[in-house]
C-alpha cells in the first residue's frame, strides 16, 4: 500500500496543524500515512532543532514513502519546506507543496519563487489563491480544507455569547472583536466574548489562551456567533469548523464559505449591526472529509503514477 507522509508543523496548536491531523488521521483508500513535524514553539532554536530532525528523518527514510506531502506557510516555513523538498527529490520522490497561508500573496509580492519549489507540485486552498499567487509560484492544483461535519450537532446556544478562535497574533483581530463587544455591552450587559490564544479577562470578556479540542467543542457549542475579523486567512479552519456546527460566523473580507456574514475590517459600527443581524451560517458541504479525501486520492494516484512512468 502506497504511503504518504505529511510534513509540517503538527505538533503547534493551529489550522494548518489541523489540516496536518485530518489529512494523516483520514487517508485515501488504499493509501496510508504518517506525520513529520517541522517546527517548535520553542523560539528560534527550537524551530532549528526540528527543521534540523526533518532533514534527518527525510535523508534517511524518504524512499519508504510514494508522496511527501509538504504543508507551507509563507517566509521561513516556506524556505524550510523548499529545504526539504529538494532532500526528497533527489531520492526521486515527488512533493507536494501545500500552501496555506492567506499572507503568502503579500510576502512573495515582486519574488519568483518557481525556482525555490523546483519539481514539487503546487497544490492552493482556493482559485483565488491559486490566481494570485500563479506569477509568483507557478500553475498548481485548487483543494479546499478538509471538516469533519458531525452526525448530529448539541446545541447549548447563546444567541448573546460571542466567540473567537485563534492563535495569538494581532492578523486575528482579538482587540478589534474586544471593541466591538465592549460597545454591545455598553448598551446590553448580557453580552459576552470568550477568545483563545490570549489571556485576557474582564467584565463580560474572557481570553482563554490556548484551550483544548475538548474545550474548544464547548465553546463552539455554547457560542452564538463565531467572529473571524482576520486583515488576511488562507481557508480558516476555525470557520469551517463552526459553520459544520451550523454555528454562525461573522467574518472580515476573506476567504469564507458561501453563506458566511462578510464585513469590511474596522467598521465598527456594521459588525455591531451584523451581531445583532445574527450572522450566517456557511455551506461547508464541499469541505466535507469524505469529498476532499477523495480529491487528494486521485491528486496522490497521478503523482505516483507519472513519477514511476519517469524513471
Amino acid at each position: 500500500m502506497p504511503a504518504v507522509l505529511h510534513v509540517g508543523p503538527s505538533e503547534t496548536p493551529g489550522g494548518m496543524a489541523t489540516v496536518i491531523h485530518l489529512l494523516s488521521d483520514n487517508p485515501p483508500d488504499g493509501w496510508q500515512s504518517s506525520i513529520l513535524n517541522s517546527h517548535s514553539r520553542k523560539g528560534v532554536i527550537g524551530k532549528l532543532i526540528a527543521w534540523r530532525r526533518a532533514k534527518k528523518y527525510l535523508k534517511e527514510e524518504a524512499t519508504k514513502f510514494a508522496v511527501i506531502h509538504l504543508h507551507s506557510a509563507s517566509d521561513w516555513s516556506f524556505r524550510r519546506k523548499c529545504s526539504l523538498a529538494k532532500i526528497a527529490q533527489a531520492k526521486g520522490i515527488p512533493c507536494i507543496m501545500h500552501i496555506h497561508s492567506g499572507g503568502f500573496e503579500k510576502w512573495s509580492s515582486g519574488r519568483n519563487l518557481s525556482k525555490k519549489i523546483g519539481k514539487s507540485h503546487l497544490v492552493y486552498l482556493t482559485k483565488d489563491m491559486a490566481d494570485s499567487l500563479r506569477g509568483n509560484l507557478g500553475e498548481g492544483a485548487v483543494i479546499q480544507n478538509p471538516v469533519i461535519i458531525p452526525d448530529s450537532i448539541a446545541r447549548a446556544r447563546d444567541s448573546t455569547n460571542i466567540l473567537l478562535l485563534g492563535r495569538k497574533d494581532d492578523v486575528k483581530g482579538h482587540d478589534f472583536a474586544i471593541d466591538i463587544v465592549r460597545k454591545l455591552r455598553s448598551e446590553n450587559p448580557s453580552y459576552s466574548l470568550d477568545m483563545t490564544g490570549i489571556t485576557h479577562r474582564e467584565e463580560g470578556i474572557i481570553g482563554h489562551g490556548w484551550v483544548d479540542e475538548e474545550k474548544k467543542e464547548r465553546l463552539l457549542t455554547q457560542a452564538g456567533i463565531l467572529l473571524a475579523p482576520s486583515q488576511f486567512e488562507g481557508q480558516p479552519m476555525v470557520i469551517l469548523e463552526a459553520c459544520a456546527r451550523e454555528l454562525p460566523v461573522i467574518a472580515s473580507e476573506i476567504s469564507t464559505p458561501e453563506g458566511v456574514t462578510r464585513v469590511p475590517l474596522g467598521d465598527i459600527e456594521a459588525w455591531k449591526e451584523a451581531i445583532l443581524s445574527g450572522g450566517g451560517v456557511g455551506d461547508v458541504s464541499q469541505n466535507d472529509i469524505d469529498v476532499v479525501r477523495e480529491l487528494w486520492k486521485e491528486f496522490y494516484s497521478s503523482i505516483a503514477a507519472n513519477n514511476a512512468s519517469t524513471e
